[in-house]
């Protein structure tokens, strides 16, 4: 699904009791990666994705803000992912330029209550400096359900 400069492949969703983060701590990383569990009565919902910049412009997918993406529930409460993105086992470091034309693996882990079932995700490209912004594309996981 292409958005505004941005194309989102989606790979993969599921439920995940943890995910695979830099052990180095806040504001840092010195890769290497160990199990990292979500809060109690908290589970991740983890979005595997494929990044391909069709803009004009270099992005920063993990330090700077390209995208919007939000998670849903089955109530359509709204989830955003988790911050230090690029601390995530696979994602592209801090400062990573995606230069136009190329493509990018990207993980999107949201810590959900335990109970929760995920339907889909919300996403836009963010142009900070401009006041009109694009609309939300949209991807349903679990077709029994709609975005409202």
């Amino acid at each position: 699904m292409e958005n505004d400069g941005i194309r989102i492949k989606l790979v993969s969703a599921s439920d995940q009791p943890n995910i695979n983060y830099d052990t180095c701590g806040d504001g840092c990383s010195n890769h290497e990666y160990a199990p990292k569990a979500a809060d109690p009565n908290a589970k991740y919902w983890v979005v595997t994705t494929e990044i391909t910049n069709t803009g004009k412009e270099p992005i920063d997918l993990t330090c700077s803000y390209p995208v919007e993406i939000n998670a849903y529930n089955s109530e359509n409460q709204k989830y955003t992912s988790i911050k230090d993105l690029y601390q995530v086992q696979g994602n592209p470091e801090c400062n990573t330029q995606l230069q136009p034309g190329f493509s990018s693996a990207m993980t999107y882990p949201f810590q959900v209550p335990s109970s929760a079932t995920m339907i889909g995700l919300s996403w836009k490209p963010v142009h900070l400096n401009e006041e009109s912004q694009p609309e939300y594309s949209y991807f349903l996981t679990d077709n029994n359900y709609e975005l409202k």
